[in-house]
């Protein structure tokens, strides 16, 4: 018999809250049960200036983080650091771009859900993302929308389209046969959820699917390029900005 691709079984169910239940978490908080082994802080940007002479060719920033504002997920000791430390920095898709992806799904940004396990989920199977949240905070602390889409997240928006050309070619691509297509569309041009919502309008993803297959954003790690001798209420930070547009994309 012919090998079918088979989208990865859903694990979980989305429960939509409401009431006094409706009230996501604070960011932070939220942030600090992604990140259980870091301690988080609010740091305020005091610093933000161009070193490089001609930027157009290559930007490299510097940044001061104000480390007497901090705030600490856990509520103990401010924020402080060694020489050569390392920084992780959470990243945020933007207010823009979640709002315009829940509006893509038909959601609230606002609205608050939480996941269950279906009755036919493995055991012991863990969720995504620590829930209750808000779409919003789904949106722009957990999904990595603009990551490549891995096969199993091809598969399961083909089965969530309803033209059939549009899940032909999401299959394609995710097939033996469609591994070139894939390494040059897809991981070369970096087309992920935001990209292929728009590329495949008849798509209509389940909420939760779309929260278990969609790559996670992880947090960025730059080392401190200052000495807490000379500077122990701010963390500095030198950082090249990558700017890769997609082939065929607009400038």
């Amino acid at each position: 018999a012919p090998f079918t691709l088979v989208a990865p079984a859903a694990q979980f169910e989305a429960k939509w809250l409401g009431g006094d239940a409706a009230v996501p978490p604070p960011t932070l908080s939220f942030l600090a049960r992604c990140q259980p082994k870091h301690s988080l802080h609010e740091l305020r940007v005091a610093t933000n200036r161009e070193l490089a002479s001609l930027p157009q060719h290559g930007s490299v920033r510097h940044l001061e983080l104000d480390l007497a504002c901090s705030g600490g997920s856990s509520g103990g000791a401010p924020c402080a650091y060694a020489t050569a430390d390392d920084l992780a920095v959470c990243p945020d898709n933007g207010p823009a771009l979640a709002a315009k992806l829940a509006s893509r799904l038909g959601l609230a940004p606002a609205a608050t859900f939480a996941l269950r396990p279906r009755p036919s989920a493995a055991g012991g199977a863990a969720p995504p993302l620590p829930t209750p949240c808000s779409v919003e905070q789904a949106l722009r602390y957990h999904a990595d929308v603009r990551a490549p889409a891995p096969k199993g997240l091809l598969l399961m928006l083909a089965d969530a389209c309803s033209d059939g050309a549009s899940s032909a070619r999401l299959r394609h691509l995710a097939s033996p046969a469609g591994k070139e297509e894939y390494a040059a569309h897809i991981s070369r041009d970096g087309r992920g959820v935001a990209e292929l919502l728009d590329d495949f309008p008849s798509c209509s993803p389940p909420w939760s699917s779309l929260l278990e297959l969609c790559p996670k954003l992880t947090p960025r790690y730059y080392t401190i390029s200052s000495s807490p001798a000379s500077d122990p209420h701010r963390a500095h930070l030198t950082v090249k900005v990558l700017r890769e547009p997609r082939r065929g994309a607009e400038a």
